[in-house]
């Protein structure tokens, strides 16, 4: 239908405002179009929002010619066609843009029968939810108009279009919410609706946080952290991180006891350090509770060495589904530290944490596979959980891809093949790599013997803490393999690695003179 017949239709009928409302109460019978007209000489806005019970549907079976209506006028419709309360039967609703005034073409002379035949589809609850928010936000009401903000943001209950969300948080702002600067500036940093414009953002940020909006504390704080938008201020980051911590924000308490245990943008301090991890712990922030559980087992931090907490924590963590909360737990369980030993149920948090894709966990589970423990024997299996950590860089799993290569378990046995994985692993720090290495090059028939490379990796083996490493270190200087000989050197590291465990240390210094 053309502008010019839409206009001279003899049955064209005028409507006052107060009929306009009352056609919302009617639906079309089967076979009905109705046919309304925008007087493009009028505020298009204002005029939408008397007559938005008129010109919508559901939002599925209408038609905007955007030829004919702005972008963001044609948007607009669509939201109050979103907003009906009572749904269209049969046919579509056309808008149409014309000098002709403000009609409704096709009105027959009864008001519409509602038609019982025709069930209204049903809505999801997710699309019933942003219809109550869009009829409040269309009253102007700011925070419901962040609410539709939000679903057009993540297409929730309404096909997902971010440029719409950014105009919906601006409008939040023009009806005076504090929150809506804070989703402004989101959009800002992350692009969402509108390019990237960190200066934008850290502005938006510092207007919500000024207005006392709690999230944007931890965002201003990073936008000092990493200079976004803002000259880099370590100090400045610590104060905004601590304003969210005395908040109740878990993330800043988290990152504020980072800070106070390295000293970055404050003085450090393990006191105020435990406090405030303890503080995001408490909340059941799992990143949080791993590291407390990596404080109390190893008594850092001024806290006493208590590995039955640590258990504790990491449990709490585990059951939040943390894979390395559920790989530590089902370390502790297999060495029985913190609790009683269980080979299966330390096995069961392994696959756990290995189906998560975490790496070390995927190396345990090939142990266990490996040498039954929690789980019957499979050499096959074991490989092919070394294989997935190696995949998934872990070193340990490289490690054990080259011990099954040189001993030939479940693969055919292949030295160049065994090498080559073991400097993998030992390039990405193995220490027990590291050894067989520096043994290999110590080795009589060590094509090329090296007694300096051997060195240089059995003191990167011993800094990790490895016994095994420490004593062939110790071997180094006694026997002067790479250094200068050196007896009381020598012994010292026997004797750490000795308190570590190692039995060839034990006996070394047996015989020692």
């Amino acid at each position: 239908m053309s502008d010019s017949s839409a206009s001279s239709d003899s049955n064209s009928v005028q409507l006052t405002r107060d009929e306009i409302f009352a056609v919302r109460e009617w639906t079309l019978a089967n076979g009905r179009t109705l046919t309304a007209e925008i007087d493009p000489n009028r505020n298009p806005i204002k005029l939408l929002k008397e007559r938005v019970r008129l010109i919508g549907t559901d939002g599925n079976n209408y038609r905007i010619p955007t030829a004919q209506l702005s972008k963001e006028d044609a948007r607009f419709l669509r939201d109050a066609a979103l907003s009906l309360k009572r749904l269209e039967q049969s046919g579509d609703i056309v808008i149409v843009c014309n000098d002709s005034g403000t009609g409704v073409t096709n009105l027959p002379e009864e008001p519409f029968e509602e038609n019982p035949e025709v069930a209204a589809p049903k809505l999801s609850k997710e699309t019933r939810d942003f219809q109550k928010a869009l009829d409040r936000a269309l009253s102007d009401d700011p925070s419901a108009q962040i609410i539709v903000g939000q679903c057009y943001e993540e297409g929730r209950g309404v096909e997902r279009d971010e440029a719409v969300a950014f105009r919906w948080y601006r409008k939040a702002i023009a009806r005076g919410s504090k929150d809506g600067y804070f989703y402004l500036a989101r959009c800002y940093e992350r692009g969402i609706g509108v390019p990237v414009d960190l200066l934008q953002a850290y502005r938006g940020y510092r207007k919500a946080a000024q207005f006392g909006v709690g999230a944007a504390f931890v965002k201003l704080a990073e936008c000092y952290a990493k200079g976004a938008g803002v000259e880099a201020n370590q100090s400045k980051a610590a104060s905004w991180y601590y304003n969210a911590a005395q908040t109740g924000d878990r993330d800043a308490q988290y990152e504020l006891s980072r800070r106070y245990a390295v000293g970055e943008g404050v003085e450090q301090s393990a006191e105020e350090s435990v406090k405030w991890l303890a503080k995001a712990a408490n909340r059941s922030h799992v990143r949080a509770l791993v590291a407390m559980g990596d404080h109390c087992l190893r008594g850092e931090l001024g806290l006493d060495e208590d590995p039955e907490e640590a258990f504790a924590l990491y449990k709490r963590a585990a059951d939040l589904g943390d894979p390395e909360a559920q790989c530590k737990l089902g370390d502790l369980l297999l060495r029985g530290e913190g609790c009683f030993a269980d080979e299966n149920q330390a096995y069961q948090w392994f696959r756990l944490s290995a189906a998560q894709g975490y790496a070390l966990a995927q190396t345990k589970v090939g142990e266990c596979c490996e040498s039954g423990r929690g789980v019957a024997k499979d050499a096959y299996q074991a490989v092919h959980w070394y294989r997935k950590a190696a995949k998934n860089e872990d070193p340990s799993g490289m490690f054990h891809i080259g011990r099954c290569y040189k001993l030939g378990i479940s693969l055919d046995q292949n030295d160049d093949s065994a090498e080559r994985w073991f400097k993998r692993a030992a390039s990405k720090g193995n220490a027990k790599a590291q050894v067989f290495l520096g043994k290999s090059l110590l080795s009589e028939i060590a094509v090329k013997r090296d007694p300096d490379a051997a060195f240089d990796f059995f003191q990167k083996a011993a800094n990790q803490g490895d016994p095994e490493g420490l004593y062939y270190l110790g071997l180094c200087y006694e026997k002067g393999f790479g250094a200068a000989p050196n007896g009381a050197k020598a012994k010292e590291l026997y004797e750490l690695s000795a308190r570590r465990g190692f039995p060839d240390a034990e006996r070394k210094l047996l015989t020692w003179k």
